[in-house]
């Protein structure tokens, strides 16, 4: 039998499906079809040879090495329980390709599926029967090839159509395959909205003392009821996700609700920067931010007569000279002695003054970026 019509045999044999796992930095699921003929050997491929049972454990040590294309395997003898393994390696074989026929031999072809682009972090490597072809299967938030793709931001997975409605999901900011658990409205405004500050009352008259977390990663806190992040956190998290949003949200059954998101021009911009580190510089309130669904507050209808920058009621987001790190939470947004926005120690006013209305559990104050 001459060399090429060896090779075109080879291409339509039998089909051999042979799987095998290993273990390295990440779980790594590694499967292989092998197509096989019998009384072919390849010659001048060899790299290694060492007894081996059979042709499936032949096959199993070539897929433990990267480097292996295709194997050699002699049937054990009458005289010897062991076979004769050889692993083979190079690149495509073309009609000059070297077989020679020999008695007893299998030669093995690796074709090479899911080994090529290892399914990394748990993934799974799996066979397409209708287009013959191997993929992975990713355990969520993974995606891609190599199941290396985990979404950026709640934005990202809205963006990419994979949202399945409002709750938690895994995002990798820095995308460096350390994801973390957040929570996602996906329903607002056309949702991709991220929550990075949550707080719910259970109802009781005595408040739950809290600590700002200096992390973003502290997010994943959020089913706590009591999940702040700094400034200088949102800082941090803004240098990954460039997010241009924010969105404040609090309620109180017995009071009124504050709802409002800053707007896509340069004065929400300012907001944003603001909130999150990059100026000191009060923004303006006028203009930079519209009323969300549920809004029925006295605060977002008197813009004007916001904040503080060297006297009262000047038109400005927060408090000049404020403490950085708490200005998501510190009188955000307020008119002095009227209505507030505000988050501390034993302060918990939503667009009121007085802590008497906090007496239903589920009253809240949420902080959102898109």
């Amino acid at each position: 039998m001459n060399a090429k019509k060896t090779w075109f045999f080879l291409l339509h044999g039998m089909m051999h499906l042979a799987i095998v796992a290993a273990a390295k930095q990440f779980p790594i699921s590694r499967r292989a079809i092998f197509s096989t003929q019998e009384n072919v050997r390849l010659k001048g491929h060899i790299v290694d040879s060492f007894n081996s049972p059979s042709l499936t454990s032949c096959s199993h040590s070539c897929l433990r090495n990267s480097w292996c294309s295709s194997t050699n395997f002699k049937k054990p003898s009458k005289d010897n329980d062991q076979g004769t393994c050889e692993l083979n390696q190079h690149g495509f074989l073309d009609e000059e390709a070297e077989f020679q026929d020999e008695q007893g031999v299998t030669y093995s072809v690796f074709l090479k599926g899911c080994d090529t682009t290892c399914c990394l972090i748990g993934g799974s490597c799996i066979l397409d029967q209708n287009k013959q072809t191997f993929q992975c299967s990713c355990k969520a938030p993974w995606t891609g090839e190599r199941c290396l793709n985990a979404p950026l931001s709640c934005k990202d997975i809205r963006d990419s159509w994979d949202s399945i409605g409002d709750g938690e999901y895994w995002i990798d900011p820095e995308n460096s395959c350390k994801p973390v658990k957040v929570f996602c409205d996906m329903t607002t405004e056309g949702g991709g909205w991220l929550l990075v500050a949550n707080f719910v009352t259970d109802g009781s008259t005595s408040f739950t003392r809290w600590t700002l977390n200096s992390s973003y990663r502290a997010i994943s806190n959020f089913s706590s009821n009591k999940m702040g992040i700094t400034t200088k956190a949102m800082q941090d998290l803004r240098s990954h996700l460039n997010f241009t949003q924010l969105r404040f949200h609090c309620s109180k059954k017995q009071g009124r609700t504050f709802h409002v998101a800053t707007v896509a021009n340069s004065s929400g911009e300012a907001v944003v920067q603001y909130f999150s580190g990059q100026t000191n510089v009060v923004p303006n309130s006028c203009g930079s931010f519209k009323k969300m669904r549920g809004d029925n507050s006295e605060l977002a209808a008197q813009c004007g007569r916001w904040g503080h920058e060297n006297r009262y009621y000047v038109g400005k987001w927060g408090k000049k000279n404020q403490k950085r790190e708490q200005r998501l939470y510190d009188r955000a947004a307020f008119v002095t002695k009227k209505y507030y926005w505000y988050l501390r120690e034993d302060y918990w006013f939503c667009d009121d003054t007085t802590n008497d209305t906090i007496s239903s559990p589920g009253d809240f104050w949420k902080i959102y970026v898109r």
